[in-house]
């Protein structure tokens, strides 16, 4: 019988895993499947020699390919060790040598941010809808650009609104530097921080259907769309 108690496990030297009596193959470690009632694992064994006396050795016995002694003994340091929790030891170096290295994350990081592509232009309406009261109705648009890109914005309204509503080009707030540009395209000076609000007052036909389609779009220094800003135009029950 091998030299171990219910309850006592054997730490395997291989794989440091503990087992058991009672476990499937035991004494064959139930991770790595080492056998480990061997010479030199037991206490009895040191640097290859066997401390007891021959007068008292039993013979060895050949057992699942590995010579077995009915002294075996597990060393009570192997599972000792597998049980005792390991705590490790953090020193000034290890500690200024993390700090250095969060340290050099976060530079790479606000460097990243720094350096990213910016978001050039974004426009919003202020409102999912514009109703129509006494034939008017007041849009609202809010804006933001890259400074870096110039001091100048334009702002085009697409033509179909135009079917249906006038456009009162003095009411545009702020003004912009061509109010009566026919092709509804205005030139807006933007402010250092690059978020511009702006305002257009629009008129209803007489027979203006319920609900029109608004789109205002940012037009680029080359002409292109960067962005568009819809809400639709909803006529109130005063004008219907």
């Amino acid at each position: 019988m091998i030299g171990i108690t219910a309850g006592t496990g054997i730490c395997c030297p291989r794989c440091r895993a503990v087992s058991y009596p009672g476990l499937m193959g035991f004494p064959r470690c139930h991770k790595c499947h080492e056998q480990l009632r061997q010479c030199r694992y037991c206490a009895h064994q040191q640097d290859g020699l066997c401390l007891l006396d021959e007068a008292v050795r039993p013979r060895l016995e050949e057992d699942d390919g590995k010579p077995y002694c009915a002294a075996f003994e597990s060393r009570p340091s192997l599972a000792a060790d597998a049980q005792t929790p390991r705590h490790i030891t953090v020193g000034p170096l290890q500690l200024i040598g993390g700090a250095a290295l969060l340290v050099a994350l976060f530079a790479v990081y606000f460097a990243w941010l720094a350096n990213r592509e910016p978001t050039t232009y974004r426009i919003k309406a202020v409102g999912r809808a514009f109703e129509v009261i006494d034939s008017r109705a007041m849009a609202r648009f809010v804006v933001r650009a890259d400074p870096n890109l110039g001091d100048t914005l334009s702002l085009q309204i697409s033509e179909p609104v135009f079917q249906h509503y006038d456009l009162d080009p003095q009411s545009i707030e702020p003004q912009p530097d061509n109010p009566n540009d026919r092709r509804h395209l205005y030139h807006f000076r933007l402010p250092p921080d690059g978020k511009l609000q702006v305002r257009f007052t629009f008129l209803a036909h007489r027979h203006a259907p319920p609900r029109v389609p608004l789109e205002v779009k940012i037009k680029g220094p080359h002409g292109d769309v960067e962005a568009v800003g819809q809400a639709p135009l909803i006529n109130g029950e005063a004008w219907r």
